[in-house]
């Protein structure tokens, strides 16, 4: 009979540690839980994802009732498990050996069975776990709310001084720059790959980055003068080939609007003597701060693929293609008219010698130098940012084993410098 006993009481212990564990689960599976996947099992109609959600929508009233529940069962298992061991052991084993063994054998089985094993479980099935035991969670939630109402706001008194108030799921959204570090924690640990890593970072960098960063400048730009014909236009259309062009009315500061070469085309079958700013159409102008998502979301709506940058002073800084934005987000957009890298070329000793507009995004893609942390869009634009001067030529700078050397001016603009790769190997 006394056998029975204590089989009966062994097994409440287990059940006891079970319970335990089932209380550790909804803890941990409410706090890592991600909710995309049970976002989308919500849509699909699922009851248990839509009480996991809700969970997580609370998640301090969560921690409350199991805390709750672990302190009681934590209690009951040491209360009950340390005598059933005890005359599991019989008379025949000194007291305090006993207690001794009573109590290592309660906590290894607390410890392992309630604690690690439903854990480590969590963390790798918390979407899964979170679902089968919303709903029980929420019950007991329900039981214990006078005794978690209590808690909550004893711990809540606690906390003020502190400057904590409250806690909510909202609380827990990251920012931006931890969501950088979970997109390279995850192509660290293999997740994801590099390009999708790549593709990532452009995403949350897009928001940050406005029409000045990505704009061609106005100096770089080939336009059309509003008076010159079709037939002119055409021609230096087809020493510059682009698929449009900004129109100006003697200067591209006074803008007239842009032209479609379809539409040179079809003005010149009419009439080749047509001006040009006759067939232009009003074109998208937009200030040099105009963020990049906005800018994409007007050329969209408006089905336009090239948009005017203006200063604040009214004059044309630049133009930003549908193209240049969708290049922030996938990298170069290159088709069989798009030269490799036009301006480059390699001399004896190995320099690329190049123009100063390069682009660093281009050399980069091309050459892999990184120019490091730099706010500048071309080669010229980082020589002068580390100068911190008038550039001259002559003047050398380096960036991270690159040696780039400026080879000509034009006032104050670089218009051509020297790019040496592997400093040190060649030093």
């Amino acid at each position: 009979m006394r056998a029975v006993q204590d089989a009966l009481g062994l097994l409440a212990v287990l059940a006891l540690v079970g319970a335990n564990a089932f209380f550790v689960v909804g803890e941990y599976a409410v706090v890592t839980a991600r909710r995309g996947p049970l976002n989308l099992a919500a849509a699909e109609g699922s009851r248990r994802a839509a009480a996991a959600l809700r969970l997580m929508d609370d998640p301090v009233r969560v921690i409350s009732t199991v805390q709750v529940g672990i302190t009681m069962l934590g209690i009951l298992t040491g209360a009950l498990g340390e005598p059933i061991v005890r005359d599991v052991l019989g008379d025949g084993v000194p007291g305090w050996l006993a207690f001794l063994i009573a109590f290592g054998s309660v906590t290894y089985l607390s410890v392992v069975l309630g604690e690690l094993v439903p854990k480590s479980l969590t963390l790798d099935r918390a979407e899964a776990l979170v679902m089968r035991i919303a709903v029980p969670i929420e019950l007991l939630a329900r039981l214990f709310r006078p005794v978690v109402w209590v808690l909550r706001q004893s711990s809540l008194l606690v906390l003020r001084p502190f400057g904590v108030h409250d806690v909510t799921a909202g609380d827990g959204v990251q920012s931006p720059e931890e969501l950088r570090e979970l997109v390279d924690e995850a192509e660290g640990s293999g997740v994801i790959a590099e390009d999708q890593e790549r593709l990532l970072h452009n995403v949350l960098d897009f928001a940050d980055r406005d029409a000045r960063d990505v704009m061609v400048a106005a100096r770089d730009v080939r336009w059309l003068d509003a008076e010159q014909t079709v037939r002119a236009a055409l021609d230096q259309h087809v020493a510059q080939p682009h698929t449009r062009y900004p129109v100006g009315d003697g200067s591209i500061d006074r803008l007239v609007g842009v032209v479609h070469v379809r539409e040179l085309l079809a003005a010149e079958r009419r009439d080749p003597d047509t001006a040009v700013g006759d067939v232009a159409t009003p074109a998208v102008v937009v200030p040099e701060s105009k963020s990049l998502r906005p800018l994409l979301a007007e050329l969209r709506a408006g089905r336009k693929q090239l948009a005017v940058v203006v200063d604040e002073y009214g004059s044309t800084a630049g133009i930003v293609t549908l193209e240049d934005l969708l290049e922030q987000l996938v990298g170069s957009i290159e088709d069989e008219y798009d030269p490799e890298l036009p301006g480059v070329e390699e001399r004896e000793d190995g320099a690329l010698v190049m123009p100063g507009a390069t682009a660093i995004l281009d050399l980069e893609r091309h050459f892999g130098l990184d120019l490091g942390d730099t706010s500048a869009r071309t080669v010229a634009g980082a020589v002068f940012e580390r100068l911190g001067r008038r550039p001259r030529p002559g003047d050398v700078v380096e960036f991270d084993g690159s040696r780039i050397t400026v080879q000509a001016v034009d006032g104050t603009r670089i218009t051509e410098v020297a790019v040496l790769t592997d400093v040190a190997a060649r030093d």
